[in-house]
């Protein structure tokens, strides 16, 4: 019976052979179609991830939401020490500031972020130095006219080279000074809000002290230990910030968390 049912479909498909032929082609299409749908779908995941895995997924940043009486009272240097202090699995927190400014070194110029940080801001983000030195504590304490460059920023004003022990000029705030360069970077992958190659650094209390001449902070850029689970970290970190500076004051941003729901929408698309 069975080999009789095998011969009668050979000689439906052999008598017909275009309809046998569009419908192989369908099955081969449809089931191509579903396999190249998915494969995009994972392979798109895993692009997401790994984009955002090179950032850091360890690293958390708060941000300040509005400017309210208490503003400057809230957001200081010293509210960084007492995260690290109370908020358990944060390896270190450290306050930023920054403007836009303007560089000049001979007759190259160039123009983008400067941000002031602290030592500890490479240790957050993993940030290697390619030559030179990073910002060290004595430069902070003491204030120092010194400039660390991006590894595209050098290129702009250093294309022959020669860059560490050179003084550029910098405009920012309607003011000119002048700043020995001390190191240079490695290349880094832009981060969570970080243009790392694009920009320069200073010591904070520089940045402080002789342009803003105020104590706001910015942001805060904060590590968690390896192996830590961030998410509960940053849920422990909002309800510590949610009590000490009030609700809807501030917003803390984790790579970790964009991580997670890029993976639940690709997952749902597939």
């Amino acid at each position: 019976m069975v080999i009789e049912n095998i011969r009668l479909a050979l000689q439906s498909f052999i008598s017909n052979k275009m309809r046998t032929l569009l419908s192989v082609l369908g099955i081969v299409i449809g089931v191509a179609s579903v396999i190249a749908v998915t494969s995009l779908g994972n392979s798109a995941t895993q692009s997401i991830q790994r984009q955002i895995a090179a950032t850091g997924l360890e690293s958390l940043t708060v941000i300040p939401r509005g400017f309210d009486r208490n503003f400057e009272s809230n957001f200081t240097v010293e509210l960084a020490d007492s995260i690290l202090a109370n908020v358990d699995g944060i390896e270190h927190a450290v306050a930023m500031n920054g403007s836009n400014v303007n560089i000049r070194a001979g007759s190259n110029t160039w123009s983008g972020s400067a941000n002031a940080v602290f030592p500890e801001y490479a240790d957050v983000f993993d940030y290697q130095v390619a030559e030179g030195g990073f910002i060290s504590e004595e430069m902070n304490e003491s204030a120092d006219m010194t400039l660390v460059l991006g590894s595209e920023v050098v290129e702009d004003l250093f294309p022959d080279g020669g860059a560490i022990g050179s003084y550029v000029r910098v405009f920012a705030n309607n003011s000119s000074r002048s700043f020995k360069v001390v190191g240079i970077m490695e290349t880094r992958t832009a981060g969570f809000g970080q243009s790392f190659d694009s920009a320069v650094y200073l010591p904070y209390n520089t940045y402080a002290q002789r342009y803003s001449g105020s104590n706001i902070v910015g942001s805060y850029a904060l590590s968690t230990a390896e192996g830590a689970d961030v998410l509960a970290i940053a849920d422990e970190l909002e309800s510590f910030l949610t009590i000490r500076l009030g609700e809807d004051s501030f917003r803390v941003m984790s790579p970790a968390t964009i991580a997670e729901a890029a993976s639940s929408v690709t997952e749902t698309l597939n």
